[in-house]
């Protein structure tokens, strides 16, 4: 009788012992769950597309912290499965989603670099003159503005850059370079994705014109992004830009903008390292302001510079036009 009651005590044991590793199991494994289906089949269909938009890195933290509470919780079993599970967000995190080591290039004196900067400024809200006195140490020949601020305060700052910046605006994006515009023009004007590109001229050296895109996208989580991304790929292999950049709010790892077309590269994975993604600030998650560059541009260096004046990452890209492309 006593072994009797000494085996069903081991079994309840057991019993409780399972419910208690299953009870803390069943969220983590969703969350992990859904969150792979997304990063399997990004955006096929709608719900792909919006499961693909779980953050890495809050999978990954998650994860260990439920390891972490599972082992406060003497779930010891429960905790190492976590742990496993985590692996696969902290591959992503580490070596898919970001870069470590300095990849960028040495720049020499004839390579002539311009420098461009892409912010999205978030109207200014968060303080326009320190947004405008960190534009103005980047020292950039083109600044690319999303969100830009009313007209009085841009038409101050250029004026504050010196001589030879002009500025053209199209919606709430604002183009302000050290040179010329010319050719500027709209290829897509709706409420989901805007692009427009325009043709630089330095004023100062003999490098050719570039042409230049800027992309916003509509930033709504549950508004399908594959047709979009799709319009813009469409548009870079008709038009060949030089450079695009813009607000994506679309990651650069997604299915349409990881495959690129020929000739066409991030910068971020040609001359950029650290952490990749821009927002949101002072906690970025996601990947979603972008900049790519075509077959005439030289990659030069590459980085996404934090600051509290706004929810995004600045981005700071300097490059150069190869010389068999370079107007003398």
């Amino acid at each position: 009788m006593l072994e009797s009651g000494t085996t069903v005590n081991k079994g309840l044991e057991e019993i409780c012992s399972s419910s208690r590793t299953a009870r803390y199991l069943l969220l983590p494994i969703c969350f992990w769950g859904l969150w792979l289906i997304g990063q399997i089949f990004h955006e096929r269909i709608w719900l792909t597309g919006l499961l693909f938009h779980i953050p890495s890195p809050v999978v990954w933290v998650a994860l260990c912290v439920c390891a972490l509470y599972c082992w406060y919780g003497r779930a010891g079993r429960a905790a190492i499965f976590c742990l496993l599970l985590a692996l696969v967000p902290g591959v992503f995190v580490c070596f898919i989603e970001n870069h470590i080591g300095d990849r960028g290039l040495q720049i020499r004196d004839n390579d002539r670099a311009i420098r461009l900067v892409h912010w999205n400024v978030l109207c200014g809200n968060l303080g326009w003159d320190d947004v405008a006195a960190t534009l103005r140490s980047s020292d950039a020949e083109i600044y690319c503005i999303t969100e830009s601020p009313n007209r009085q305060r841009l038409d101050a700052f250029v004026e504050s850059l010196g001589d030879g910046y002009r500025k053209v605006c199209r919606s709430q994006m604002s183009m302000v370079g050290k040179g010329t515009f010319h050719d500027v023009k709209w290829l897509v004007q709706s409420d989901r994705l805007q692009v427009w590109s325009a043709l630089w001229q330095s004023d100062t050296t003999s490098l050719g014109a570039i042409k230049i895109f800027f992309v916003d996208l509509a930033s709504n989580p549950l508004l399908p992004r594959g047709a979009r991304l799709q319009k813009l790929v469409e548009l870079l292999v008709e038009h060949q830009p030089d450079v695009v950049v813009g607000d994506f709010n679309a990651s650069r790892t997604s299915r349409l903008l990881q495959n690129l077309p020929d000739g066409f590269a991030h910068a971020y994975d040609a001359v950029g390292n650290g952490w990749s993604y821009s927002w949101p600030v002072p906690f970025p998650v996601y990947a979603i302001d972008q900049c790519m560059f075509g077959k005439r541009i030289k990659p030069l260096r590459y980085s996404l510079q934090a600051s509290l004046h706004s929810d995004h990452r600045r981005q700071v890209f300097d490059f150069t036009i190869l010389a068999h492309d370079r107007s003398e």
